[in-house]
């Protein structure tokens, strides 16, 4: 189909000529004047290194010239914003400690404070030496991450129902999970696609991190929602 002779063709038959105002050119046909959209090619980006993040989406989506608005992660992982060390090795029959920062008092103790300009490296106190502490990734042979897609919508049922949020892949294929495992090192996109002609608001979450896992750790499920 010539899509500028259908597009003359619905004018002639309402009378007049198209619509240039960008709210009303799904519902009267007038696509030719709509700007260029953004796609899944186009998508910008936004770097993440640090984990666990969080990714807040607030904007809104309509069918004006463009259905979808997609954005784009690209994800290196460097560092954990907490304190961790390899927990594969073993310290004079010890497990090096994983964690992360903790407040309040748990289990009748006190959190720890770490305060690394006393905990000098070659001090010893009370036959004890600082602990080696690290946030670097580069102990883990294969680091994978958690994923999660969080639509929290708007509450308005008859608002939600008419947007879609996806996660794709870095070859464009659509991820099935709402959680799901990827390398340290991953592009992802992330896509709402609106199908009513009204401004459909977007609110959506999506959670980077919050599972740290060695590939060979993972579970037989796990391995199911891996994203190579």
């Amino acid at each position: 189909m010539d899509v500028t002779t259908e597009i003359n063709r619905k004018i002639n038959q309402a009378g007049g000529s198209g619509s240039s105002r960008q709210n009303y050119l799904s519902a009267n046909r007038s696509l030719n004047f709509a700007s260029a959209g953004n796609n899944i090619n186009t998508a910008p980006g936004q770097p993440i290194t640090a984990i666990p993040y969080t990714v807040q989406f607030s904007d809104s989506v309509g069918l004006m010239g463009a259905e979808n608005l997609f954005y784009k992660l690209n994800l290196n992982i460097i560092s954990n914003t907490g304190v961790f060390i390899n927990i594969d090795r073993l310290e004079n029959d010890y497990l090096p400690a994983w964690t992360t920062v903790e407040r309040d008092i748990i289990n009748d103790y006190e959190t720890a404070v770490m305060d690394f300009s006393k905990e000098k490296p070659g001090t010893i106190e009370n036959t004890f030496e600082p602990a080696r502490i690290s946030n670097d990734l580069s102990n883990y042979q294969r680091p994978i991450i958690s994923v999660t897609l969080v639509n929290k919508k708007t509450g308005n049922q008859y608002l939600d129902n008419w947007l879609d949020v996806r996660m794709y892949d870095d070859r464009n294929n659509p991820i099935d999970y709402d959680t799901f495992y990827v390398d340290v090192k991953s592009d992802l996109k992330l896509g709402f696609h609106a199908r009513n002609t009204k401004r459909l608001p977007v609110n959506a979450q999506v959670i980077i991190g919050d599972e740290f896992i060695e590939f060979a750790d993972l579970t037989p499920q796990q391995r199911k929602q891996f994203i190579p």
